[in-house]
């Protein structure tokens, strides 16, 4: 049996380690919350978590807005309409559909995880005409997509590693893009493990809001540096999304060295905030909660 209840969006996160089961609060809560937590992936739109809730577990369906239903079902169709221009007018002006496609439902308040999948369309097809800056867009949206749903869990650290790896392959020149991306994979992996955050100035326990610019972003670490680097980077070779982008297990095995000795002697970073998923926290919504197994 299911230790939590279903919520849409949970309280709590969930992690497995060997045989080690880590259950996190995603959000601040009062004595008495429940812990409730997704029984469905984070990406998914409304209308296909329904349906898998009912047929795993039992659980009805909540009433959706019907605006979200509408701009899900033209979700839907994206990857079709997609392959049938690239087939008419090739790859460059498939991507351009697409990147242009985001933009404007981005522009019109597409919200919610279902806007990952047009965005993962974006940084393919980006990737492949080599649009890096069109990839960083994209990821970065991903990421801010993860957070919204649950702003920690395994999917904010995949999130947000995604969006650093690529970063740090093609955007270093970009100002801070790299640097930005892989504070905030730090603080998502620190978070999600349990590590303390660290301060601007790299100590422990700094004054800052939990998670935000004290959440690794000092080249000076502390004694927790090594832990976290290699927590993310065993979550991203597990990563299928980032196998889809072409960077294999072995490969970004072979970029960690690399990444963590860029980021050792990169100065600037130290003193750039970043968002903090604290600050970002929605009121907490009501949940459907049932019973049953994750």
């Amino acid at each position: 049996p299911s230790m939590c209840n279903h919520a849409d969006r949970p309280t709590a996160s969930y992690s497995v380690l060997g045989p080690l089961l880590v259950l996190r609060a995603a959000r601040d809560l009062a004595e008495g919350d429940e812990l409730c937590i997704s029984y469905t992936s984070w990406d998914i739109g409304a209308a296909e978590r329904a349906t898998r809730l009912r047929d795993g577990w039992g659980i009805g369906p909540a009433p959706y807005p019907r605006e979200v239903l509408e701009a899900e079902a033209r979700v839907k169709v994206m990857p079709e309409w997609l392959q049938s221009c690239r087939e008419q007018k090739g790859v460059a002006a498939a991507k351009e559909a697409i990147v242009q496609a985001c933009r404007s439902m981005l522009a019109d308040g597409l919200s919610g995880p279902v806007r990952a999948t047009p965005l993962r369309l974006q940084a393919a097809y980006c990737l492949k005409e080599r649009d890096f800056r069109g990839v960083g867009e994209a990821l970065a949206a991903i990421a801010e997509a993860a957070r919204e749903a649950c702003p920690v869990g395994e999917h904010l650290v995949e999130s947000c590693g995604v969006h650093a790896i690529l970063a740090f392959q093609h955007l270093r020149g970009e100002g801070t893009v790299a640097r930005d991306a892989a504070a905030e994979a730090l603080r998502a992996t620190r978070q999600l493990y349990g590590l303390p955050p660290l301060s601007p100035a790299g100590a422990p326990g700094g004054s800052g809001p939990a998670g935000g610019a004290a959440a690794g972003v000092s080249a000076a670490g502390d004694e927790h540096d090594d832990l976290a680097w290699r927590l993310l980077f065993w979550r991203l070779r597990c990563s299928v999304w980032l196998t889809m982008l072409g960077y294999h297990p072995s490969r970004v095995e072979a970029l960690e060295p690399e990444f963590r000795a860029w980021w050792a002697t990169s100065a600037v970073h130290a003193q750039r905030p970043v968002v903090s998923a604290a600050e970002g926290l929605a009121p907490r919504p009501t949940s459907r909660e049932t019973p049953g197994k994750p």
